[in-house]
């Protein structure tokens, strides 16, 4: 199978993060599908059933935020060498999720504009500190592509909902015309991320307000792989 860029996106509880374990392991019986890697920005893929040395945390240094950086970067330079000597190691490389290793990246980049000039404020990032972060998420997220991996890359992100950008303050929405639930991203990573991942795949879980006979009716888990509406 040809390997894709993915990146799913929705709501907390919807099901992304088991949808990327699922890509490497049967989640009912255990049994490992694929061989891959996992860049757990949030620390909570514990309850999930996967390989021993699958997830590897990027939550940086406490005290040190700015020293996790390169975590991630030096890892994709240290891979591209172990492709272009033939070896293929994963068949899955993921990150859970990208909305917080943004977050992370931002802490870290204000510290190190910070470091570099002390009237630089550590946690409001400047016009140039914001540009920074996006040309470097950019330019990893392009060197984790299949492209240049060999192997499917599978990103999560939360969602939020958007007014247009010119209503203040913003109308009521209409799902027919505003494409307003978006990744929950900041600056021009949200607005340019679709040109990043060959599908990018919005995940909503409805859950029934009432009871069957027999039980309580399952949630639905639905996939739109496809702009409409309001996503």
């Amino acid at each position: 199978m040809t390997p894709h860029s993915w990146l799913f996106y929705g709501d907390d509880g919807t099901g992304k993060s088991y949808m990327l374990a699922s890509a490497l392991s049967d989640q009912v019986t255990g049994e490992q599908l694929r061989s891959g890697i996992i860049f757990d920005c949030e620390d909570k893929l514990g309850h999930l059933t996967l390989p021993e040395g699958v997830i590897v945390s990027t939550r940086p240094d406490l005290r040190h935020p700015e020293k996790g950086l390169d975590r991630l970067r030096g890892w994709i330079a240290a891979y591209r060498k172990e492709v272009a000597a033939g070896n293929h190691p994963h068949q899955v490389i993921g990150i859970d999720s990208l909305t917080e290793y943004q977050y992370l990246y931002r802490i870290g980049i204000g510290e190190e504009a910070h470091a570099d000039n002390n009237k630089d404020d550590a946690e409001v990032l400047s016009p140039r500190s914001w540009g920074r972060m996006y040309d470097r998420m950019r330019f990893d997220i392009g060197y984790l592509k299949p492209y240049y991996t060999g192997a499917h890359l599978i990103v999560t992100a939360g969602a939020m909902e958007y007014a247009p950008e010119n209503e203040r303050p913003p109308r009521a929405r209409d799902p027919l015309q505003d494409g307003t639930i978006q990744p929950e991203l900041a600056g021009k990573l949200r607005e340019n991320i679709g040109h990043m991942f060959d599908m990018v795949v919005y995940v909503e879980k409805l859950c029934p307000d009432h009871k069957q006979k027999g039980g309580v009716k399952e949630p639905t888990y639905r996939y739109h792989f496809a702009k409409n509406c309001d996503f």
